[in-house]
């Protein structure tokens, strides 16, 4: 019976060494930023509602002029109280929310908020391609997988007009999961 124990431990062992060793993994990861670029142009891809602390008696307002912000001496906000934005930018590492014409809010002087895209800024703009007079163009899925589906060379067909890329190579989408390689289609128009 002890050895029995005595060989399970070491068969136990023996399967956890290999387990041990390090391996390197690289991944390209793609990062969608919610809160604007630092010091960037004013972002109104979201608008939502945000709503001020509870433990001060006021919440300050800036103004936005010149690309800088400077504190409205006049006016604040009351606390737990809820205020619809529809901008956001960032400057010198604060993160502010438009709630009324030029009044802005810090996101230190938030503790909540709720947001979602504004559908105008995603409108999809098409374009017409035509495939290469040589070759045909293989069809990829989206995980750039080949279907084995070819475009006929000299075919046109409408891509959405903003490559995606794959690696350092583009393709374009031509429908819904169907991608073509950008270096096998001349862009018309």
């Amino acid at each position: 019976m002890k050895k029995y124990h005595i060989l399970s431990l070491f068969s136990v062992l023996a399967l956890l060494v290999p387990c041990t060793n390090l391996v390197n993994v690289s991944a390209k990861t793609t990062t969608y930023n919610f809160f604007p670029t630092d010091n960037g142009p004013i972002d109104s891809s979201y608008s939502g509602t945000v709503t001020t602390i509870g433990d001060k008696p006021f919440l300050t307002l800036y103004a936005f002029n010149n690309n800088q912000f400077s504190l409205i001496r006049n006016r604040a906000l009351a606390p737990k109280t809820a205020w619809f934005y529809d901008q956001t930018v960032s400057r010198n590492g604060e993160i502010y929310y438009r709630v009324a014409t030029n009044e802005w809010i810090r996101f230190d002087e938030i503790e909540g908020f709720s947001g979602h895209h504004n559908r105008k800024n995603f409108e999809k703009k098409t374009i017409t391609l035509r495939v290469g007079p040589v070759l045909p163009a293989p069809v990829f899925d989206g995980k750039f997988n080949d279907t084995g589906k070819t475009l006929a060379v000299g075919s046109e067909w409408v891509a959405l007009e903003k490559p995606v890329y794959f690696g350092d190579d583009a393709y374009y989408q031509i429908g819904k999961d169907e991608f073509v390689a950008g270096e096998r289609v001349i862009n018309l128009y």
